[in-house]
């Protein structure tokens, strides 16, 4: 079975979201993932990281819903992203 990752960076919808059609159109699995870099999070900006969390709650609630989930990881994508491959 082929495992397509979904790397989320700044669209949190499932509806009309480009990224993830592809990643479905492939015909296999998807694993949904954010990863939380420290270098934004370094940047004091309460209400932006606010709505992110909130809009991370919510995403991962509709995947479950579909029976999936969204995987998050804390990192620098550049080695986060190889470590999941």
């Amino acid at each position: 079975m082929t495992l397509n990752l979904w790397w989320i960076r700044r669209d949190l919808r499932l509806n009309d979201n480009p990224a993830l059609f592809n990643a479905l159109a492939q015909g296999s699995s998807v694993l949904p993932v954010f990863i939380l870099d420290p270098r934004l999070l370094a940047q004091p900006a309460q209400n932006r990281q606010r709505f992110l969390f909130s809009g991370l709650r919510r995403l991962d609630e509709e995947l479950r819903q579909r029976g999936s989930r969204l995987l998050i990881r804390r990192g620098l994508p550049e080695e986060v992203l190889p470590a999941l491959v």
